[in-house]
């Protein structure tokens, strides 16, 4: 079956697209590449490591009327790893995002220390965060209860809970690989 040899190459080229194979054999782009031809691909195919790379979650719809109006009602926070250790000693950065303005801090200190500096200006009333329990403590139980501020903890591992944190994270950790890969 000449589809082995098709699926040989396929995974040799890092997975490439059909199509792109067959115009590399019609124009002989590719030495040692001669023991395809293009009757190859007139077979059917199927590589499921493929498949499954280009498969994508479907979106959750919207729920109306969930999301805070009032700017600083509601603050999400998540940590997330930057996978090296980066210029500061930190191998892991905390995101807090402000659910109405979707204002951002990248918290490089206690996230107490912003809520005061926050608290002087605006009425926060919620702070929310998954239950991956990266820095959710009783010492910040009793300053948000002190404070007025109900913890709200999202399921653990379920990004459309605490969903526009989590994006903002997995955005910001995709530009970090991309510049970390880039040449100047």
């Amino acid at each position: 079956m000449n589809n082995s040899k098709l699926l040989l190459w396929h995974m040799r080229f890092a997975h490439q697209n059909i199509e792109a194979m067959r115009k590399m054999v019609e124009r002989e782009m590719v030495k040692g590449m001669a023991s395809l031809t293009v009757a190859d691909f007139e077979k059917p195919f199927h590589c499921l490591a493929y498949q499954r790379a280009k498969q994508r979650r479907k979106a959750y719809k919207r729920q109306q009327g969930k999301r805070k109006k009032e700017c600083f009602a509601r603050l999400m926070s998540d940590i997330s790893p930057v996978g090296v250790w980066t210029p500061g000693g930190n191998f892991c950065f905390q995101l807090i995002q402000d659910e109405a303005s979707r204002f951002k801090w990248c918290a490089d200190e206690n996230v107490m220390t912003l809520i005061l500096q926050l608290e002087k200006d605006h009425v926060i009333k919620m702070f929310s965060s998954d239950q991956g329990r990266e820095f959710i403590n009783k010492t910040l139980e009793a300053f948000l209860l002190e404070h007025g501020i109900e913890l709200l903890t999202t399921n653990a591992y379920t990004p459309e809970e605490n969903c526009l944190v989590e994006k903002l994270n997995g955005h910001l950790v995709h530009r970090r690989r991309q510049s970390g890969q880039a040449r100047w």
